[in-house]
This record gives structure tokens, sequence and C-alpha cells, in this order.
């Protein structure tokens, strides 16, 4: 605005000035129709500036007219905004209230499913879920696994834990074989530990019970057992000899020269008629050492 008034007044003092200096105003004649019209250049200047200066003035008037609607519009969205959010902080206080009605009331209330933060998503999801409301569940999921890689693999988490509460253990895995392989934690291995302890998987328990042990999810102890039990699954099924020696092949120097095992695994040779083999570990172990507990094992046939 300062640069056109600076720029029109320089205009305007050359044209008035020049014919001043010069001794002779000059004329503008305009002939329109039958109308015609004559005066000085000095008066046609001022009056062209007046007439710039009123088109401009009328032009920035008309721009800051239509810029209202923009900055209306621009006023009720950061109000709609400040009230979503309102809204999903209190939600976040009901959830941690443990009233999950109301999580699930004022996350609605704040915008559709496409339109939440993942936060909400996750805290609406669990709150659906203690409301037995699991359409609602997965309609939060789904739409937070959208949101990026990572966002996917923490939904596909919450799924398995969701699903282990109400005993579908199935499912649970399901969910958790879709979580990345070097996505292993404390979290990942008590999921795991779970659903296989629930489905009664010995040969999955026994496979990560060094890791259960790590993160400190079960004791040696308990880990012992698990693979004990798991011995005893295994020699159970084997019913020729072919099986047994199959099995026997699968163990461990470690595993051949422990008496629990050794033990029980010669009398299973007995018991389906492999003497040979049974007289041979049997001979082996004996050589080494004359092991109580492997005497006390076999003496049980």
């Amino acid at each position: 605005m300062i640069r056109f008034i600076v720029f029109l007044a320089v205009v305007c003092g050359a044209v008035i000035l020049g014919p001043m200096l010069s001794d002779s105003q000059g004329f503008v004649h305009i002939v329109i129709g039958s109308y015609i019209i004559e005066t000085s250049v000095t008066t046609a200047v001022i009056v062209l500036a007046l007439f710039l200066t009123i088109c401009y003035l009328l032009l920035s008037l008309i721009r800051h007219l239509l810029s209202i609607p923009h900055g209306t519009a621009r006023w009720f969205r950061t109000r709609s905004l400040k009230k979503q959010d309102q809204l999903q902080n209190a939600a976040y206080l009901a959830y941690e209230e443990g009233n999950y009605e109301k999580t699930v009331e004022l996350l609605n209330q704040s915008g559709d499913v496409e339109d939440l933060p993942l936060r909400a998503l996750f805290v609406g999801a669990k709150a659906s879920f203690n409301i037995g409301k699991y359409e609602l569940t997965r309609s939060f999921l789904d739409q937070a696994e959208k949101f990026s890689h990572q966002a996917a693999e923490a939904s596909r988490i919450v799924r398995a834990k969701l699903n282990l509460r109400v005993n579908n253990a199935k499912a649970a895995l399901e969910d958790l074989s879709k979580v990345r392989h070097g996505l292993k934690n404390r979290l990942i291995y008590r999921l795991y530990f779970l659903s296989y302890r629930h489905e009664h998987d010995l040969e999955k328990l026994s496979s990560i019970s060094k890791d259960l042990q790590k993160y400190k999810l079960i004791t040696p102890d308990e880990a012992r057992q698990i693979n004990e039990e798991f011995f005893d699954q295994q020699l159970g099924g084997a019913k020729t000899p072919q099986e047994l020696k199959e099995l026997w092949k699968s163990f461990t120097r470690q595993m051949r020269h422990d008496p629990k095992i050794a033990g029980p695994f010669t009398i299973r040779l007995t018991q389906i008629g492999d003497i040979g083999h049974a007289s041979s570990i049997a001979l082996d172990f004996l050589k080494e050492k004359l092991d109580p507990a492997f005497l006390s094992s076999i003496s049980k046939s």
C-alpha cells in the first residue's frame, strides 16, 4: 500500500511539475460518442490517480471480505480439534478409572474411527473388549494397523493378548505368527508360553524353554519338568525300534548321559523288544560310571 502511494505521488509530481516548468500545461481531448471531454494534463493525471486509488482500495476491501469465510472455517476447525482433544483426554481418564462404557462413548463422540489418533484406537479396542463389543474391538485394531508397520505389529500383539483372555490360544498363536521374527522380548515369549501351555504343546514349550528361563518366565526346575514331560511324551509315542532309534539320534550328548533319560529309554526299548539296542545303551552308560539314578530307573521296569 505504501509503495503504491509513493509510486502515484512520484508519477503525479512528474506529470504536474513537468508542464509547469516548461510553461505549458498541455491538454487532454477525449471524445466518447457525442461527448467531448477536454482538460489539462495535470487535472487528467490527478483524476486518474484518484481513480486508481479508489480501485485499489475497493480491491483490498473485496479481498478482505473474501478471506473472512476462510478465517471463520479455520476458527471452527481449530475449535473442533480442541473439542476432540478434550473428549479423547476424558476418554483416557475414564479408561484408567475402569469406566469402559464411558470410554467408548467419549471416543465415539470425538469423531469417526478413521479420524482417531493411534492411542485412542488402542484404548478404544481394549475398552470395547472389556464390555464385550468384539466387532468394535476389531474395527479399532483394523484401523490402527493402517497407521504404520510398527502400529500393525503392536495391533497383532494386542489381538493375541485379548484372544488369550477369552482362552482362544489358537487365535493368539495365529496373531503372534504374523509378528516379525526379529521381534522377540519378554512380552512376546510370555504370550507364546501362555498359548502353548493352554494348548499343552510340550514340544513348543520345550523348544523355547531356554528363552523362557532367560526372561525369568519359568524357573530352571520348571524348565526341567517341561523337558521331562516332553521326553515322556516322545517316548510313549514311539511304537517301533526305528522310531526309538531316530529319537535317540535327536538327543544331545548331554541328554544321552542323563540317567533320567537313558533309564526310561532303555526300559522302552525292552518293552518293544529291541533288547540288543537296550543292552548296548545300558553297557555304554555303565562303563562310564555305576550311576545309582540309572540303576534305579531301569529297576522300575
